[in-house]
């Protein structure tokens, strides 16, 4: 009877233990499933939930301003020949003096500038008061306008300004057969006159002079009024 009873029990275990093997493999491959779910899950967001442009603006926007710093190679600029930004927000004019550079005690030059009030990026180039005298590449050539780099708003939330730094590497007036402008320390001189000096405003020329205004002094001797 023992062995009868013995028999039934292995022949019980014998039929279910299949069934808990499989049982098991099931178990086993389910939770491999949800640790590699888990993984994923962990993993992916990092590489596909990233900020589109990382919280950049362009610095036009920023309410403080940023500042313009370059450096002139050739050494060409000075107080008489000072470094003047040519940009879309001043009409493209190169001579205008809210655009006039300052010289560094490091021997850059540098623009500290409001938020601009025109709307859009600001396009620009280095100018030494004319189109003459333009900034160029190191072989001669010409140079696109160029903008602003986009920076992290986060970064100036404190208020202070961004600073852009460049360089010049040659100017137009540095090209075989460019025209020579000769330098003078002061252009006046003291006069002793009679008569009427009048101030004219000239508004508008030709070509990019369209939109210049500038000034002219009139003087008529004693007698013409």
């Amino acid at each position: 009877m023992v062995s009868q009873r013995n028999k039934k029990i292995w022949l019980t275990i014998f039929l279910i233990l299949p069934f808990l093997i499989v049982a098991a493999l099931m178990l086993f491959i389910s939770r491999s499933m949800q640790d590699q779910a888990g993984e994923m899950g962990e993993v992916m967001p990092t590489s596909l939930h990233q900020p589109e442009d990382d919280g950049l603006v362009e610095p036009e926007t920023l309410p403080q301003g940023f500042i313009i710093v370059v450096e002139d190679t050739q050494h060409l600029a000075g107080p008489d020949s000072p470094i003047i930004i040519g940009t879309n927000h001043s009409g493209w004019d190169p001579s205008d003096r809210a655009y006039r550079m300052e010289p560094r005690s490091d021997g850059r030059w540098q623009l500290i500038l409001e938020r601009p009030t025109k709307p859009g990026r600001m396009q620009f180039k280095f100018t030494r008061g004319n189109w003459d005298r333009v900034e160029t590449a190191a072989d001669g050539s010409d140079l696109a306008n160029r903008t602003l780099p986009k920076v992290k708003a986060a970064e100036y939330a404190d208020g202070h300004k961004p600073i852009f730094e460049f360089v010049v590497e040659k100017w137009t007036d540095q090209k075989p057969g460019a025209a020579v402008t000769v330098g003078v320390t002061d252009p006046t001189v003291p006069l002793e006159v009679t008569g009427v000096a009048h101030r004219l405003q000239l508004v508008g020329g030709a070509g990019r002079a369209s939109g210049a205004v500038r000034d002219a002094i009139v003087w008529l001797p004693p007698g013409y009024g």
